[in-house]
């Protein structure tokens, strides 16, 4: 159990210090953002797609491999377009980003005629193109905003932060009914509750640290519904490992799972900030 706990604590500790270490060297050079939104979109796209096409569960519980024509083809595709989709938004922008996913949704309904596979299989392709790639960039987006930009990308992983801490130790405290027990059984209301006040001090607190020229009660919105999204982002994450069957989405980081692991909440919250800090 200790070893346990100081696996996860280490692990966490070289997390931060990796993500802080991006913010530090932002300064120097401003893309920087766009290699670790590369990486993560590189590492949490073939996390997903692996398990989707690569990996399956058996009657007795067991982890089988496996791996027709079609899925290898969809690999292939995925693993592509995750290497393409990062360098296509630092050079031609958004759209021609987008136009990569859109090319690679395209494909896999040809691969899936061609192969003639069932719907589930293109609903499963569909869910490694757009997911994590285009919640992601959103990470590149907000990192390219031309007013706020340092502020959006604090939000974007402070309030989730927040969220995730203030949940576990209110609904730890209070416990009481739970949330989606045949989903998440850990997760309880009061849990959810306090996760959503600690996103919303978070925002309130950054405001405050860096007194944008907006309204206090707009942060106080931001973070609400931020935290929200990321909640919603780890329930239907631990939704579709629960489809897969399978604990964890990787193994990367000791004690704390795979990319799509850390990153779940961070994923739907960073896109709803990265538009509204875009507006404001």
């Amino acid at each position: 159990m200790k070893s346990s706990l100081l696996k996860r604590v280490i692990t966490a500790s070289v997390l931060i210090a990796v993500v802080v270490g991006f913010f530090f060297l932002r300064p120097i050079y401003l893309p920087l953002f766009n290699i670790l939104t590369g990486l993560l979109i590189v590492v949490g796209g073939y996390e997903l797609s692996s398990k989707l096409f690569l990996k399956r569960v058996n009657d007795n519980g067991e982890t089988e491999y496996f791996a027709t024509d079609a899925d290898k083809t969809v690999m292939i595709v995925t693993t592509l377009s995750s290497l393409l989709v990062v360098p296509a938004y630092a050079v031609f922008g958004i759209i021609t980003a987008v136009c990569v996913i859109v090319s690679e949704i395209v494909v896999d309904i040809l691969i899936t005629l061609i192969y003639k596979k069932d719907t589930s299989f293109y609903i499963k392709s569909l869910l490694s193109a757009v997911y994590p790639k285009f919640l992601l960039l959103s990470l590149s987006v907000a990192n390219d905003l031309p007013q706020n930009s340092l502020l959006a990308l604090i939000m974007i992983f402070a309030i989730p932060s927040a969220t995730d801490t203030f949940a576990y130790f209110v609904g730890s405290l209070v416990k009481g009914v739970k949330l989606c027990p045949k989903i998440s059984p850990n997760k309880t209301v009061s849990g959810a509750i306090g996760g959503v006040i600690g996103g919303i001090l978070a925002s309130i607190v950054l405001f405050f640290i860096f007194k944008p020229d907006n309204a206090w009660w707009i942060f106080l919105i931001i973070g609400l519904v931020s935290s929200v999204l990321s909640q919603l982002g780890d329930i239907f994450e631990s939704l579709l490992k629960r489809k897969i069957g399978i604990k964890d989405m990787g193994n990367i980081f000791p004690g704390h799972g795979g990319v799509l692991d850390r990153v779940d909440g961070i994923m739907v919250a960073s896109t709803f900030i990265a538009i509204i800090m875009s507006l404001i």
